[in-house]
């Protein structure tokens, strides 16, 4: 008689051993990985958040010969936006454009944040929607963390990025010199800014001689603004300084004692003369390429790093406009992000570019125009008349070979 054989299987406490093994190794790999995942996710937030502060008020550390050039959304509208998804898509403000008048850019041009960010910018990496508060000092955008409620720990914790009043307004003072004294008479101060809907709005404030030429405004959006002064009046004036660039980037701003001053010894309009961009005597040329006898070019040496906010070219060529400027630095043409406005450039009108031109120390440097029509060999005098962040300049050239 044959034995039987012994079947060598698994009992069923072994099997039931196995799968509460299995279960708890599961349950400890998923903790892990949604912990994992939920500090990802923290991380994405965070990185998100800092974005749109900058799309809200700008990069400090973004800037062009030594100047500030990054305002955000404030910037060009003059306030903070309603929602957040208008720093992607612009449905309320006017879109942005060059005002010749008050030589300042007004109005949303955005996107403010890349593609990258997404489109929901509502949203937290987690897909729970931010706490935005507008009205608050300071701005707030909060992430409620991974659990989405108010409070918690760790990963749980809410997540703030704050945007205090002083980071994005300023207290703007200035003086009115006459020569090397305080100016003793009455004037208007005029300042030009966005209103928070962007759109350009003045700021009046009249001054007696009691003031010594002192003048304040508060609570001005940081950003590029202009400024005018009238004297004695608006109404009747007999001198008139501005509008002159102003690149308000400080809590507390002091605009340059030199440019209001009613008797500066040169440089028109109360801007102090200066000699850092020199004409280079024998050095106004035609020079060849693409398009051909539309071309006129000088090199000017330049003694202190400054930055032109205006520039105005006054020749004899009737009928002839600039369209193109090639500086060292970049070149402006009629299209942003490096434009004249207006442009073309007609002779004897003075044009602001934006963003504003940078020129470092250097002898040398080469500036060349092209015209709208033929210049070549017709050129006899070319007055160029600069307003830069160290004062006036103005040279003219009558050598063209």
């Amino acid at each position: 008689m044959r034995g039987f054989k012994k079947n060598n299987g698994f009992t069923l406490i072994e099997m039931l051993m196995a799968v509460m093994v299995i279960g708890i190794l599961s349950v400890v790999s998923i903790n892990y990985m949604q912990n994992d995942i939920s500090e990802i996710r923290f991380d994405e937030t965070l990185n998100e958040l800092e974005k749109i502060k900058f799309a809200m008020v700008g990069d400090e550390s973004v800037t062009s010969g030594g100047e500030r050039i990054s305002f955000g959304f404030q910037g060009d509208i003059g306030g903070m936006p309603a929602t957040l998804a208008q720093l992607l898509t612009n449905v309320t403000y006017p879109a942005w454009s060059m005002n010749s008048t008050y030589r300042v850019g007004i109005g949303w041009n955005g996107p403010y944040l890349s593609s990258e960010t997404g489109n929901d910018v509502a949203k937290d990496a987690w897909g729970n929607n931010y706490i935005y508060n507008s009205a608050s000092n300071p701005v707030t955008v909060i992430s409620y963390g991974a659990d989405g409620a108010v409070g918690g720990a760790g990963l749980d914790s809410d997540i703030t990025v704050s945007i205090p009043l002083n980071y994005y307004q300023s207290d703007v003072y200035g003086f009115i010199s006459d020569g090397s004294n305080p100016y003793v008479g009455g004037a208007v101060i005029e300042l030009y800014t966005p209103n928070g809907a962007g759109v350009i709005t003045t700021r009046s404030l009249a001054i007696t001689a009691a003031d010594s030429g002192y003048f304040s405004f508060l609570g001005v959006s940081a950003g590029v603004r202009s400024i005018s002064v009238y004297i004695p009046n608006k109404t009747t004036p007999t001198t008139i300084m501005g509008p002159a660039i102003v690149v308000i980037d400080k809590p507390k701003f002091m605009i340059p004692s030199t440019l209001f001053n009613i008797n500066s010894g040169g440089g028109g309009g109360g801007c102090p003369a200066s000699t850092a961009i020199q004409y280079v005597t024998g050095s106004a040329n035609y020079p060849l390429g693409v398009p051909p006898n539309k071309r006129a070019a000088f090199n000017v040496n330049v003694t202190g790093a400054l930055t032109i906010s205006s520039i105005q070219f006054t020749h004899n060529v009737s009928g002839a406009s600039i369209t193109q400027v090639v500086f060292p630095s970049a070149t402006y043409d009629c299209t942003l992000p490096t434009a004249f406005a207006p442009c073309p450039v007609a002779s004897g009108v003075e044009t602001v570019p934006n963003p504003v031109i940078s020129m470092s120390v250097g002898n040398n440097q080469t500036i060349t125009m092209t015209f709208d029509t033929n210049v070549k060999g017709n050129i006899t005098s070319l007055e160029v008349y600069v307003v830069h962040s160290l004062g006036c300049t103005l040279f003219t050239i009558t050598d063209f070979i």
